[in-house]
């Protein structure tokens, strides 16, 4: 079947030597119909050896302006589809016109707008990443799409189909233009990929003008809100998907430490396993200032929020399930949503009888964005970034939220404009709300990566969000700031305080070799969720007592010392090795427990401090009987170091009984605990980090 026509139309108003180059980059293209038209009031242009190609056509005309050009041009065309050029710009590879008619008859497109690459010093510079993704660009979204890329601000380079391109007043900006035909309901798309090149000669490429624009988004308008009536019992909305699930149980155990009177906790959901639900309910019975009621979402509402595209956000959907809160909750009328990486250092009651005015919802600046001049908030709000709220925590005026069907228009605004959003429905929120939210103290959302530039900051509530990675189950053994290093640990340590009451977790010693004097080290064992454990040093330990938190720690000189150990299981870490993540000693622990396990070995990634590379073996994750006849062979047939004690978990009572039978070395002891036990195992998932 035969490709449709596609019309390059290049308007020449200036002699110029550029016009053979454009003109390679247009017939070197794999396209198969194509036609050019040169509209120009020079009577000798240099078309080279193209003269005589039949694909080329040079209209002549005394117009010197390029409006009437550009007009003229399109009447002329032939083509289904047109794509305007400047002679001193050009196509991006061979297949720019292939590429961009596949997804005109993909998705039926009328306007197809793509990235351009700048052309400088004979050097293409081309972005990478995303060059299969296409967002559609609409009447709610295009504002957004407008100060995000300049293209939109050019003509050139964009194919459109015929019927709309004589719709267009060229007479107008080029911004003006683009807009126009979003005006004018046209299936516009926008694509990530290079198609066309702009050269640096030409000057600096033209900026957005919003004083031209009549596309603006949907605001919510000013309301008109009776008085509020604040109930007195709090309640308080929290989101989860499984993937977070478990770094909810420090926000829960803060908030059941902190209350003053009995708090209702609503847990919007879709899906969990089985695991995570039994642990919920098992932390319903052991939270007894906490009424935790779990919300399933529904089918529908689901979908809904399905077809917000997450394409350009890391974030889950599960941010958008506050949306939902006037639907899923109808008999509550206030809510104080909070994000689960968070930490309530104090009762909510004064955040919780704030009242709202005329507002829809209360919420505290996202001060490292509106404390940074020329930030995202201020690119996003323009003059209004400086009001620019993190959505971590929302006092939400549902009753008033319902008067306006928040749902329904909250959702057709993000399903529109999300592929333009950096921070998803907060943004969303931010932009349609604007002109109807209470700013609040910043004690309420305390951001831990910004508290470092708070003169004595008091948090109520600290929210570990950012992109400095200062979270408390990062390994974050550069943070300094004591601050920042105590609300990681508080975090850390309410972790561990509400496992230990849901579950009979044995006492573990972690058996440090080799004597403990990296931070590194020291930090993977301080953020370990594992909820009952001590640290026994065998050798120098640099660090004082405030380093080591809340966890118990001993030195001992010699193996025979490990008798006096607390724990039921040693578990062993050499010289530099560290445990890889926060839940590291929680899984080990499981596997041991739930299979009964006297011994497990357990598998390690390296790390090459000279190179600072890490050499990652593969991992099935399966939990695999060890029938090796000695602890050499085994590390021969898995690719372990022999003669190492790291990554070994064995029980203290088989320990001890060796070690007192026998006044050997660990590396002999635990050869002889691995011929002795029966029920052995090797756990081969990456759980520590052996470094070189």
């Amino acid at each position: 079947m035969e490709k449709e026509l596609i019309s390059v139309l290049i308007p020449v108003l200036e002699e110029n030597n550029l016009l053979l180059s454009c003109l390679q980059t247009i017939f070197e293209q794999d396209y198969p119909n194509i036609e050019i038209i040169i509209s120009t009031k020079h009577e000798k242009i240099n078309l080279g050896n193209f003269a005589n190609d039949s694909r080329i056509r040079v209209i002549y005309t005394s117009e010197d302006d390029l409006a009437m050009m550009r007009s003229k041009v399109v009447e002329q065309a032939k083509g289904e589809f047109i794509v305007f050029l400047d002679p001193r710009g050009g196509l991006v590879g061979q297949d720019a016109l292939t590429r961009m008619f596949y997804f005109i008859e993909e998705k039926n497109l009328d306007v197809f707008i793509s990235n351009l690459t700048e052309f400088a010093n004979n050097i293409f510079r081309i972005e990478t990443g995303k060059n299969d993704i296409l967002e559609e660009i609409n009447p709610i979204n295009y504002y957004f799409y407008l100060k995000k890329f300049r293209e939109l601000c050019l003509l050139e380079g964009k194919l459109i189909r015929k019927s709309f391109a004589k719709l267009i007043d060229y007479g107008q900006s080029e911004q003006k233009m683009i807009e126009q035909l979003v005006k004018l309901k046209a299936n516009v798309a926008w694509y990530f990929g290079n198609t066309f090149f702009w050269r640096k000669e030409r000057g600096e490429l033209p900026r957005y003008n919003l004083a031209e624009t009549e596309l603006y988004p949907p605001v919510l308008p000013k309301q008109a809100i009776s008085e509020e009536q604040i109930p007195s019992e709090i309640n308080i909305l929290l989101c989860v998907d499984d993937n977070y699930c478990s770094k909810l149980y420090a926000l829960l155990h803060s908030l059941n430490q902190t209350t003053i009177n009995e708090v209702s906790v609503y847990i919007v959901y879709r899906e969990l396993n089985v695991q995570n639900l039994t642990v919920l309910l098992k932390i319903a019975t052991q939270l007894r200032m906490l009424k935790i009621i779990p919300v399933k979402i529904d089918d529908y509402y689901y979908e809904q929020l399905r077809l917000i595209s997450l394409h350009n956000s890391e974030l889950p959907l599960s941010m958008y399930y506050r949306f939902l809160a006037t639907k899923l909750l109808p008999q509550i009328d206030r809510i104080i949503y909070l994000d689960i990486d968070m930490l309530v250092t104090a009762d909510l009651t004064t955040l919780w009888q704030t009242p709202l005015g005329n507002n829809i919802i209360g919420a505290c600046r996202d001060l490292p964005f509106t404390e940074k001049e020329n930030s995202w908030s201020y690119r996003f709000l323009g003059n209004k970034g400086n009001d620019y709220f993190n959505s971590g925590m929302l006092i939400m005026n549902l009753a008033a939220m319902r008067k306006i069907n928040f749902f329904e228009r909250i959702t057709d605004f993000t399903q529109k404009a999300a592929n333009s959003f950096l921070l998803g429905d907060q943004d969303a929120l931010n932009f349609f709300l604007q002109d109807n939210v209470k700013i609040l103290d910043s004690k309420y959302n305390m951001i831990l990566s910004y508290i470092d530039n708070i003169e004595n900051p008091r948090p109520v509530i600290v929210h570990y969000c950012g992109y400095d990675g200062v979270k408390p189950w990062n390994l974050n053994m550069h943070v300094n700031y004591e601050l920042k290093v105590k609300y990681l640990n508080c975090h850390r340590k309410n972790t561990r305080d509400l496992l230990y009451k849901i579950a009979n977790f044995p006492k573990v010693s972690i058996v440090i070799m080799g004597g403990l004097k990296e931070k590194r080290k020291l930090e993977s064992l301080l953020f370990q969720a594992y909820p009952n454990f001590e640290i026994i040093i065998l050798g120098d330990n640099t660090f004082s007592s405030e380093d080591f938190a809340d966890i118990k720690y001993s030195s001992i000189e010699s193996l025979a010392e490990l008798v006096n150990a607390q724990g039921e299981y040693f578990f062993f870490l050499d010289g530099k090795d560290y445990l890889k993540k926060y839940d590291s000693l929680l899984n080990i622990m499981t596997v041991a427990i739930n299979n009964h396990i006297d011994l497990l070995l357990t598998q390690s990634m390296k790390l090459v401090e000279k190179e600072g590379l890490f050499y990652i073996k593969k991992e099935s994750k399966q939990l695999i009987p060890i029938e090796e006849p000695s602890l050499t062979a085994f590390n021969d047939k898995h690719g372990n170091d022999g003669g190492a004690s790291s990554g070994i978990l064995c029980s203290k009572k088989d320990f001890v009984k060796f070690l007192n039978e026998n006044e050997l070395g660990i590396e002999k002891i635990l050869q002889g605990l691995y011929e002795r036990v029966l029920n052995k195992y090797y756990l081969e998932e990456i759980v520590w980090v052996k470094v070189e």
